[in-house]
């Protein structure tokens, strides 16, 4: 029972992740491969003034959210000219700088060794909430808010701005909206809600370290984010439990010595590689067949043809 516990919240932890990956590359087309950084900003941040000062558990996730804001909004300003492969590239120099700060700034984050020690929160003695069914009960409520707030911006103006700026930002620009001020705003969110999945990571597992945010939990975000669909948000908690699911029941698996090391990364290019060319809306997507699509030569009535006809002689 205990297990089951346990991976269901990792599951809703990661539907957080995904959830914000989600509005960022569903909602907006802007494709990062930093989200891991965000997530350990928000993680490192909390732990760190959690481990020192405990009982802070409410403003340590609210600082560390507003930290990974502000560095996706400088971010965002600074490439806001680079888009397609040239982001990719971009976004991956960030994740290698944090993965550098979060190696390297020993004297605050641990270093190699990472950080040990992060309490549970609480307000006296940092472990209201040790046991495991009540931490899951506080990842749920934050997950159905991070749900709301990414529902409320989907489905409001800001949202059909960003979907304009993911279909062609020149034409959104050309109908006055302010690309620069739009693209910053959704990423500081991104980023924010991200850091909310790695404070309530950091502080489920009590230990974090530089390895734990690699380009491998992008890689595992973004998996679910396929898995359920960009643009729809509904499908993204179930996703993330499906691919949770999955992933975890590999280790159970008896597999040859030289690929059970990466036996979980190759499931999720597998998956990638499987619904981007079979399912590319999504497992709960509607998918559209053949009468769903307009057709070139569509069925018009002889007598239709003839008074098209007629009235154009």
């Amino acid at each position: 029972m205990e297990y089951v516990v346990s991976l269901a919240v990792f599951a809703t932890i990661y539907a957080i992740a995904a959830l914000s990956f989600n509005l960022l590359i569903g909602h907006a087309g802007i494709f990062s491969v930093a989200h891991a950084a965000f997530i350990g900003i928000g993680a490192y941040a909390t732990g760190i003034l959690t481990s020192r000062m405990t009982g802070l558990f409410p403003v340590a996730i609210v600082l560390g959210a507003l930290v990974a804001a502000g560095v996706g909004w400088v971010f965002a300003r600074a490439t806001l000219r680079v888009s397609g492969d040239y982001m990719v590239v971009a976004s991956f120099a960030l994740l290698v700088i944090f993965a550098q700060v979060f190696t390297n700034w020993t004297g605050v984050t641990g270093g190699g060794a990472g950080l040990p020690s992060i309490p549970r929160p609480g307000f006296v003695d940092g472990d209201l909430l040790g046991n495991n069914v009540l931490f899951g009960l506080l990842c749920v409520l934050v997950a159905a808010l991070m749900y709301f707030v990414s529902h409320r911006i989907v489905y409001s103006p800001l949202g059909r701005v960003l979907r304009a700026l993911r279909e062609n930002e020149d034409a959104a620009a050309s109908l006055g909206k302010y690309v620069r001020r739009f693209r910053g705003v959704v990423f500081a969110v991104s980023s924010a809600m991200a850091a909310v999945s790695g404070s309530l990571y950091a502080h489920f597992m009590s230990y974090i370290s530089p390895l734990d945010f690699t380009v491998h939990l992008t890689v595992l975000v973004l998996t679910m984010v396929i898995v359920a669909g960009t643009g729809r948000l509904w499908a993204v908690p179930v996703a993330a439990a499906l691919v949770m699911g999955i992933t975890d029941g590999v280790r159970y698996v008896d597999l040859p010595q030289q690929i059970a090391p990466g036996a979980q990364q190759i499931l999720y290019g597998l998956l990638l590689v499987l619904f981007a060319v079979f399912r590319p809306e999504g497992l709960l997507g509607r998918k559209r067949d053949r009468a769903s699509r307009p057709s070139a030569t569509p069925d018009v009535p002889a007598q239709s043809l003839e008074v098209q006809d007629g009235g154009a002689t």
